[in-house]
C-alpha cells in the first residue's frame, strides 16, 4: 500500500504550515483520508439523530406533560395551601420539605430522559454500523466505485499497465479540498452506467463532507459547483463512448444524492443548488438494507426518521465537450506484454 497521509479529525491544524488552499482529486495516498472524512458525516449525523429525536414534538409533548404532572402531584400540599404564585415560591426559602418533595420527582425525570436516550441509542445503531463498516469493500465501492484495496496499492509515479490507469483515472470523481496540507473536505461522485440509458445519464453524488470547523465556510457550495462540471464530463465521455450525436433535447444528466432527514443544513444546501426531493424511506444504512421489527417501523415511521433521496437535472448542452477537450492527453502506458502502447486517457 501507498503510504498514506495521515489525518486526524481531533488534531488542529498545523498553524505553521503554509496556508495554501487548494483542490485535488483522490490519489491512492487519500483513500484513507477520504474514508475518515465520509466516515466523519455519518459520525456526525448520528449525533444529530440523537439531539433531533430528544427534541421531537413527541417527546417535547412528554415532557411537557409528564413533568409538570410528576411536580405538582409532590409538591400539591404546598400548591394547595398558597393564596399565590409568591407564596409559593416562599416556600422555598422557608422550609426544606419543598426540597425533598423535588428530590422525589427525579427519579420520574431521570426514567423519562433514560428511555428518550434508550430509544435515540438503539435507533441511531444503524448509522454507528456504517461508520464501523466504511471501510468495507462492499460499503467503500458503492462511495467510490472501484475497489479501494487495489486503487491504494497504486503508485501513480510508476509506469501502469492499461487497466491500472483507467483505475487511477477513477480517482477524478472524487474531489479533496486541502488546507494547510490536511485534507479538510471532500466530494464523491459514482456514475451509475447500469441504469443509465440514451435518455438519461445517472450519477450518484455519494458523499459530501467538510470538517466541522470550517462548516461555516462554503466548501459545500464549491465542490457541488464542482460535483456538477465534473457530471457534465463524465456524461461527454460516456456520449463518446456510445457514439451519441444530437443528444441536446433527447438526455438528461441526472445527479442523484442522499440526505438524512434530520440533516437539516445539508438540505438547506442541497435545496439551494437546485436538488428536488424524489423519496423518502425509513432506512437509516444507505448501503445495506435493514430489517425493521415492527416496533422499529413505528418509532421510525412517527419521529419521521430515514433517508431522503434528492435529484438535480441538467440538461447538456453542445458547449460542454469543451469540458474534455483540454483534459484529453496522450499517455504512454505498459501493457501485460511489456511493449509500450499509446492512448488517450481523461
Amino acid at each position: 500500500m501507498v503510504q498514506q497521509r495521515k489525518l486526524d479529525l481531533n488534531t488542529p491544524l498545523d498553524s505553521n504550515t503554509n496556508p495554501t488552499l487548494e483542490k485535488v482529486p483522490l490519489t491512492p495516498d487519500l483513500i484513507e483520508a477520504a474514508l475518515v472524512l465520509h466516515g466523519d458525516y455519518y459520525s456526525q449525523s448520528q449525533t444529530n439523530l440523537n439531539k433531533y429525536i430528544f427534541w421531537h414534538p413527541i417527546p417535547l409533548s412528554i415532557y411537557s406533560i409528564v413533568f409538570p404532572i410528576v411536580i405538582c402531584y409532590q409538591l400539591w400540599d404546598f400548591i394547595i395551601i398558597s393564596d399565590s404564585v409568591f407564596e409559593f415560591l416562599s416556600f422555598f426559602g422557608r422550609t426544606k420539605d419543598i426540597y425533598f418533595g423535588l428530590i422525589a420527582v427525579s427519579p420520574a425525570i431521570i426514567i423519562v430522559f433514560g428511555v428518550i436516550g434508550l430509544i435515540a441509542y438503539l435507533l441511531s445503531d444503524d448509522i454507528k454500523t456504517v461508520c464501523d463498516n466504511l471501510p468495507r469493500q462492499q460499503y467503500a465501492k458503492q462511495i467510490f466505485g472501484f475497489d479501494i484495496k487495489l486503487f491504494s496499492w497504486l503508485d501513480p509515479t510508476v509506469n501502469k499497465a492499461e487497466d491500472d490507469i483507467e483505475l487511477l483515472e477513477k480517482g477524478n470523481n472524487t474531489q479533496f479540498i486541502i488546507y494547510r496540507e490536511s485534507p479538510i473536505a471532500v466530494c464523491s461522485l459514482n456514475p451509475d452506467y447500469e441504469h443509465s440509458t440514451k435518455e438519461q445519464f445517472i450519477i450518484n453524488l455519494t458523499g459530501l463532507q467538510v470538517r466541522r470547523v470550517f462548516q461555516k465556510v462554503d466548501f459545500e457550495d464549491l465542490l457541488l459547483d464542482w460535483a456538477i462540471t465534473r457530471s457534465r464530463e463524465l456524461f461527454q465521455i460516456y456520449a463518446r463512448d456510445q457514439k451519441l450525436k444530437n443528444y441536446e433535447e433527447n438526455v438528461k444528466i441526472i445527479i442523484n444524492t442522499k440526505a438524512y432527514v434530520f440533516n437539516n443544513n445539508q438540505l438547506e444546501i442541497l435545496s439551494k443548488k437546485g436538488f428536488v426531493e424524489t423519496s423518502q424511506s425509513i432506512e437509516l444504512n444507505p448501503f445495506v438494507p435493514s430489517k425493521y421489527n415492527t416496533i422499529t417501523t413505528f418509532l421510525h415511521t412517527k419521529l419521521n426518521i430515514g433517508i431522503k433521496t434528492l435529484s438535480l437535472t441538467i440538461v447538456p448542452t453542445k458547449e460542454d465537450e469543451e469540458l474534455i477537450k483540454d483534459s484529453i492527453k496522450p499517455v504512454t502506458t505498459t501493457t501485460t506484454t511489456g511493449r509500450a502502447s499509446t492512448r488517450k486517457r481523461k
